[in-house]
């Protein structure tokens, strides 16, 4: 696929790659080595920068983004994620550092929706109702990896998925417009139904 991007560059347009990515080797040698890395890390929420020493767990991609977990050396706040283009001066401890839990990325992101992750929330079902034409869009992508098709019907279609609601899933749910309609749970529902409450705000004009 590079070699046929690279010479029909003039026919193709590729979505541009994850940012962050300049980072990825030097945490996957981590990794590699059993080492830790040290960064200045900027927080979006506190507006500062803070010297950071994490023991890499794993990364993964989501909406043209790398992110990293990680164990904050202090291990008071359990496992974390990071994003890579948040991160400046990165560089590997002399010392092996191993992570404290045996974890896989896989269960670290069960009924996780994209990056996100809760260690208080558990995974539950969400049913979605989808109209129209926009059924093929849903089926044939996805919302998420857990996605079932439960009931068809000739003009709509219900949806089922297991995991933690979260500020994204609701953005990507929203995305779908008058075409979809959440079913349950009540409080998503209600979730969906405040969020469109308060953009009507912006147009009473």
């Amino acid at each position: 696929m590079t070699e046929l991007a690279l010479k029909h560059r003039d026919k193709i347009m590729l979505t541009e790659a994850p940012t962050g990515v300049e980072n990825v080797q030097i945490i996957l040698e981590a990794i590699d080595k059993n080492k830790g890395i040290e960064c200045e890390y900027y927080s979006f929420n506190r507006q500062t920068v803070k010297h950071q020493l994490l023991i890499p767990y794993f990364l993964r991609t989501w909406e043209q983004r790398w992110y990293l977990v990680a164990e904050p050396d202090n291990h008071h706040h359990g496992i974390s994620i990071f994003a890579l283009e948040r991160m400046d001066n990165i560089t590997l401890t002399e010392e092996k550092m191993a992570p404290t839990n045996d974890i896989s990325v896989e269960e670290y992101f069960d009924g996780s929706f994209g990056a996100n992750h809760s260690d208080e929330q558990k995974p539950e079902i969400i049913r979605i109702k989808v109209y129209g034409q926009q059924v093929e869009y849903v089926r044939t992508l996805p919302i998420h990896e857990s996605q079932k098709e439960v009931e068809i019907n000739p003009e709509w279609s219900i949806f089922e998925y297991r995991l933690v609601p979260c500020f994204n899933f609701y953005q990507q749910l929203l995305w779908h417009r008058e075409k979809l309609e959440v079913l349950e749970p009540q409080y998503v529902r209600e979730e969906i139904k405040a969020a469109i409450q308060k953009m009507l705000e912006h147009y009473n004009d």
